[in-house]
């Protein structure tokens, strides 16, 4: 007889705040515009629904490797700027008027 033994789970039991990243991926829209592709066209290529491709590309749901690797092939994108289209992450710009100066 096999026992199996599990290790307790430091969090188990907590309350643990999920972090959302949220991500930029308007490098990625513009490739794909100039690739002359749509979403609608392209989700299919990826083996997914225009629903699935647009929940991604609005960060609602993270894109998986083999996604990632089919699309930088499909839209020529060199490995090395992976990072630009996919991991750049969203910074909101914050303007405040703080006063005139003189």
């Amino acid at each position: 007889m096999m026992v199996l033994y599990r290790k307790p789970n430091s969090l188990e039991g907590k309350r643990v705040k999920k972090i959302d990243i949220v991500y930029d991926y308007e490098l990625l829209k513009d490739k794909i515009s100039e690739k002359g592709l749509t979403q609608e066209t392209l989700a299919p290529k990826l083996n997914m629904s225009r629903t699935s491709l647009n929940l991604k590309m609005n960060s609602k749901s993270n894109f998986t490797q083999t996604e990632i690797k089919v699309m930088a092939e499909l839209l020529n994108i060199p490995s090395k700027e992976l990072g630009n289209y996919f991991f750049k992450g969203f910074v909101r710009k914050n303007v405040q008027n703080i006063g005139e100066v003189i």
